[in-house]
Order: C-alpha cells, then structure tokens, then sequence
C-alpha cells in the first residue's frame, strides 16, 4: 500500500504506508510538509487491530476525510484503496501498490521438495547363546558354535516423491497512474435544473479547485476546505459538510456556501450578527451573492478569506496584482521584512501569498483585500497614463518635423 501526497504547488511524491510514517512541518517527520496550514506534528500511521490507520495528532486545522468526517485528537481513520485525507492544503490519497500481500515469492523461482533417504535404522546382531558342556567335559576344550549368520533384509528402494513445481505468481496488474483532474471536463455537465447530474463530477471539481476560507478565530489562522455543498457555516458543525467558526459572534446556522458548477456563492442564514461580502450585507434568511477568488466575508466578527484555484486556462484577475500587493504591505511597514520574504517566496512557487501573510498572523483579512485593491487601481492607472502618453509623444513627433522643416526653409532663403 502507499500514499500519493499531493502538496499545492509542488509534484506529487508516492511513499510506502508503514506504520509510525508521520506528516507534519516539523523536519523530525518522516514526510516534511511544505504546508503552513499544518500542523508542526499534523498526524500518523497506527497499527491498531491488524490494520494500518490514519490518527490525527491533535493539529490545530484537525485532518479531514474528503467526503467523510474530519478527524479530532487521536481520532482514527482506517486506510483503504481511494480514500483521500485533506491535511491543511496537502491532499493524501491511499493507493495499492505493485506488491499485494500474498505475492511476496519472486516470480521465476521454483520451489523444490528435497528427497533424503531415510536413515537405516542399526543392525543389532544377536549374541551367541551360552553353552553348558555335559558333565565330565572340559568347557574350555569345546569350541563354541558358530553363530548362526544374520540376514537382513534389504532395505525397500526409496521412491523420490514427485517435485511439485512452485505454484506460478498470477500476473499482477500495475495500478492505474493517478492522472491530474481536468477542470474543463466537467464544465457544463454537472447540473441539470437544482439537480447534480454526477454526483463524482461535481466532488472532482471542488477537488480540483480546492474552495476554502482562509479565516481567523480567536487569533488563531486556519483553512476551512470546502470539500462538500452546501455547506453550512455556524458556531457548531451541524453535519459532514458544515464548517464550525467558534466564535460567539456567529449563530448556529448563520450561512451556507453553495456551488452550481459554475459559480460559487453564499447565502445567509438569518445569523443574528449578519454575514457580509466586503462592505454589503445580505439581506437576511435567503439573501445571496457570488463568491470570487480573494473576495472578503464576514460572519458576524469573523473575517475570512475566500480562496480557490485557476480552473483550466484561467488567469484568475487578483493573482495578477499579488506582487503589487506585496509592494504596497512593505511600502506601508504593516508587514515584517521576514515575512514579505516568505510570501514572495510562495508566490514564486505558485501559492498564495496572501494565505500564508494571514496564516502567520501578519496581516489581517482586511488588510490584505485592501491592499490588493489598491495594486489593482494602480495597475489601471498606469495603463490609463501609458495610453494617454502615447498619442502625446506622436504629436510632439509631429510638431518637432514641422518646426525642423520651417527652420530648413528659412535657413534657404
């Protein structure tokens, strides 16, 4: 058995399951995750009852079942072929490999009985009986009889068994490579009306465009993955798709986050201290409105972030402005240098820097909306300056010729 680990930005790697294989930040693992949003010891393999186990190691995100439960402390999840397990962004999927117990003999050797012969039991010659001479004769004088010679029989031949041939390895089928999802083809085919068309459809694409909300509760970082719809957002998780904000600011049920195939959006739930999208807020019991990648919520007093990836071929508009953003969090000094580095670092690799400023505690969702929205309209203004320049410096062209050719003429004359 092993596990494809699928870390965001980087090549997925395969490892043997074994138990005591740990997952985590710290660099005393035995798989180092490159993942702020797990923990520094996240979780590990057990084995409990003849059967290796996922265990949650008390993280701070917990480790999630994709399609099932999230994991407590010490909680246990059994390994079986195509589960997935969700730790902070990385995704672990349980594959069989090449190897099944119970093929363990290498193919091409045969296996031989060996034949011994038995071993002949010793032969016990029987002593010479005693002989008493008649009375009057010199016993000395008489020689004793001879013994009387021993036949033995012939041990029976031994018939060599038959060599069994060694039982042949029945061909082993090499599993299927886990080829990357596809956003593209699923688009358009996954609802009919309100209705999911396939189910496995719609699972793959939220898979593929990881949803979550990057939040804070209680200055405390984390990433809620929205790994089923509709989801419900309360202060309790009221089911395996809910997300638990645990803050006294948000109600029970205060909103639900859907998705059509298409679009992704959020409903609120009559929550008593309102939920809001930048600065509006929903009208209350029903009122929806369109979720974007980098578009800030609140649910009651807690800020999050809503984050996805790029389906295929897209070119998602606030990652264009992401360095931009960078630039104005230092022109600013909101942001340590030390941490500026780190996010420029998992902006070069791919990830989201703004996650990772929130994550650490460096800047705040507000903050980093904005000042994305400040590098987006400097970004327009300096396109909007560039276009104006440029029909002025063909005019200046133009008037410099003129003025060159009058100053010729005048000269000639």
């Amino acid at each position: 058995m092993e596990l494809i680990i699928q870390e965001s930005g980087k090549p997925a790697r395969r490892v043997e399951a074994v138990a005591g294989l740990s997952f985590g930040r710290a660099s005393s693992n035995s798989c180092v995750l490159d993942d702020d949003s797990a923990s520094s010891r996240h979780a590990q393999l057990v084995l409990l009852d003849g059967r290796l186990q996922l265990q949650d190691l008390g993280s701070s995100n917990g480790t999630r079942v994709v399609g099932g439960d999230k994991l407590g402390r010490d909680a246990v999840w059994p390994l079986r072929a195509g589960v997935s397990f969700q730790i902070g962004r990385t995704l672990i999927t349980v594959a069989v490999s090449e190897l099944e117990e119970g093929t363990l003999v290498p193919a091409g050797k045969e296996a031989a009985t060996a034949v011994r012969a038995p071993v002949d039991a010793p032969t016990i010659m029987p002593r010479a009986a005693a002989v008493v001479p008649p009375p009057g004769e010199d016993a000395t004088m008489r020689p004793a009889p001879a013994p009387a010679p021993v036949v033995q029989a012939a041990p029976a031949p031994v018939q060599p068994s038959p060599v069994q041939p060694a039982p042949q390895k029945p061909a082993q089928q090499k599993p299927a490579q886990q080829k990357p999802i596809t956003v593209d083809q699923f688009e358009g085919t996954l609802y009919v009306g309100n209705a999911a068309k396939d189910p496995a459809a719609l699972q793959a694409l939220l898979a593929a465009l990881r949803p979550r909300l990057v939040c804070t509760v209680k200055k405390t970082g984390r990433v809620e993955l929205i790994e089923q719809v509709p989801a419900v957002i309360g202060r309790a998780k009221t089911d395996a798709a809910g997300i638990a904000l645990e803050d006294e600011g948000v109600s029970s049920r205060h909103a639900q986050l859907g998705f059509d195939g298409a679009t992704f959006y959020i409903e609120d739930l009559g929550g008593r201290n309102g939920t809001y999208v930048g600065a509006t807020r929903l009208t209350a019991n029903g009122g929806k409105s369109e979720l974007k990648c980098d578009q800030h919520v609140r649910f009651g007093s807690v800020d999050a972030l809503f984050v996805r990836e790029a389906r295929t071929g897209e070119a998602l508009a606030p990652a264009l402005h992401y360095a931009g953003a960078l630039e104005q969090l230092q022109a600013e000094s909101l942001v340590p240098k030390e941490r500026l580095r780190e996010a420029r670092a998992k902006l070069d690799s791919g990830a989201h820097p703004g996650e990772h400023l929130i994550l650490t505690g460096a800047v705040t969702v507000e903050q980093w909306c904005t000042a994305l929205e400040q590098a987006r309209l400097h970004g327009v203004l300096q396109r909007g300056t560039s276009q104006r320049r440029s029909p002025l410096v063909w005019i200046l062209a133009a008037a410099l010729v003129v003025a060159l050719g009058a100053l010729g003429y005048l000269l000639s004359q």
